[in-house]
């Protein structure tokens, strides 16, 4: 009897430790899982920066906090809402969209999400360069000459080409970039090439250095025959060519001379 009860006993305690540890775990405090508040998305780039204006260039946005309910949406210059459309979620860093058509000019781009809206990221709506003149039109065949590109649509330059050959190039304006030209011969063709397409060309003339610059736009140069006149010569030419005028006149003034002697010699001529 007694060992019975010493097994009863025994499991009591056991079940009152029991209840004792799951009582001490039910009141531990819970450790609350820190989560970070959600992001407004961010745009870091663009591309191309440049696209043209009737529309239909596939476009990336490269940033962060994208989501599946991203919206990009399109700002003039006075913050006015152009356009919105839905993008195709890459990922969460990466949209793309295909362009609608703009006037040409700068568009602000924005991605809104849940969260809130990016800052604005501007690019730019344009046209396919055109070339309307180069000054100067031909240069040495060494090159190193600077020229002025003058036409529209340059915004955006990656390339100044000469032929085949790549020049170094300074965009001043959408209607004017500034190049260096590199060494060549004959006649080549210049284009200017944009995100959006290349020039139709223009002609530029490398010249032999033996052989004058002839550009029309190059300074005109007044030949010295008609800056300085040449002094004046005889009508009449002898064995020798055209005389100058004081060889006429000193012959004259010697013959003078001698038919006087001549005359005075055979007493022809009178004093006074």
């Amino acid at each position: 009897m007694s060992h019975r009860l010493r097994t009863v006993r025994v499991l009591v305690a056991i079940a009152a430790s029991v209840v004792a540890a799951a009582t001490i775990v039910v009141a531990a405090p819970a450790v609350a899982e820190s989560v970070e508040p959600a992001q407004p998305p961010v745009i870091a780039s663009i591309t191309p920066p440049v696209i043209s204006s009737s529309g239909g260039t596939r476009v990336e946005i490269d940033g962060a906090g994208f989501t599946t309910s991203s919206l990009v949406e399109f700002y003039d210059s006075s913050g006015t809402q152009l356009a919105s459309e839905f993008p195709t979620v890459v990922s969460a860093t990466e949209l793309t969209f295909t362009a609608p058509p703009f006037p040409v000019g700068p568009v602000g781009v924005a991605v809104r999400t849940e969260v809130g809206v990016s800052a604005r990221f501007t690019i730019t709506f344009g046209t396919t360069p055109v070339i309307d003149s180069l000054t100067p039109a031909s240069g040495p065949a060494t090159g190193n000459t600077s020229v002025q590109i003058r036409g529209s649509g340059f915004t955006g330059t990656t390339a100044v080409r000469f032929g085949s050959a790549a020049a170094s190039f300074v965009v001043n304006s959408d209607a004017s970039i500034s190049a260096e030209v590199p060494a060549g011969t004959g006649s080549v063709d210049v284009t200017v090439t944009t995100p959006i397409g290349t020039s139709a060309p223009v002609s530029f003339g490398y010249l032999d250095a033996t052989v004058g610059d002839p550009s029309p736009s190059a300074t005109a140069s007044i030949p010295a025959s008609a800056a300085s006149p040449a002094p004046a010569t005889l009508a009449a030419t002898g064995a020798g060519g055209p005389q100058p005028l004081w060889v006429l006149v000193a012959v004259t003034l010697i013959g003078a001379g001698v038919l006087l002697l001549l005359r005075r010699a055979r007493g022809g001529v009178r004093t006074r």
